[in-house]
């Protein structure tokens, strides 16, 4: 409804979902214009951000980034969950998911080392590390205001929030994790921002 209501020149190769919330109408005029518009609305075992990812899967993608406001929408925190965990059902297939929202972005970073690129200008931006799927026995940072050295990240223990980057420092963030960890990072909308995906 809304792509079609601010982008109606913009025609989407597919459009996937349960239609609970699509109006009838656009979707006529979608499929009219050649839109592959595909109605899963018995599959209620899944979401509609699942059901697009497995679709992706399908076709061979080994990323994905999913425009849209997910973190906590109108009270629908349980939305927020339900991206969270297809994040790490994404991880589990080898791909890699990006969340990019009006004011916040996330990925999973698996076990391993990485380097993430965050703004190198303005303000520093609120961030954090949380166990998904599993503690996080061992993890280490460099470029946090507050950074870790071996910590143990697991829900009724520690959990990395309320951090912030460094954009005096040049915006580099390195992460040494044993497990998979969401990286969250606030987004200002008036700061040049660096890549959504950890090196």
């Amino acid at each position: 409804n809304v792509l079609h209501r601010k982008c109606p020149d913009l025609l989407p190769d597919l459009i996937i979902g349960d239609m609970d919330s699509a109006d009838p109408e656009i979707l006529e005029i979608y499929r009219a214009k050649g839109v592959d518009v595909r109605d899963l609305r018995e599959d209620q075992d899944t979401n509609d951000m699942e059901k697009a990812s497995l679709v992706a899967e399908g076709m061979g993608y080994k990323k994905l980034v999913v425009l849209g406001q997910f973190a906590g929408v109108h009270g629908r925190l349980d939305h927020t969950f339900g991206a969270m965990n297809n994040l790490y059902k994404c991880h589990q297939a080898g791909m890699q998911a990006a969340l990019i929202g009006d004011d916040c972005y996330c990925f999973l970073l698996g076990a391993g080392e990485h380097a993430i690129q965050v703004a190198d200008q303005g303000p520093p931006s609120h961030c954090g590390l949380v166990p998904l799927g599993a503690p996080c026995s061992k993890i280490s940072t460099c470029g946090l205001q507050w950074d870790m050295e071996d910590a143990t990240l697991q829900f009724g223990g520690l959990i990395s929030v309320c951090n912030l980057t460094k954009p005096a420092d040049g915006g580099c963030i390195w992460v040494q994790t044993s497990g998979p960890v969401l990286w969250m990072c606030e987004r200002h909308t008036s700061a040049p921002h660096g890549s959504a995906w950890p090196t």
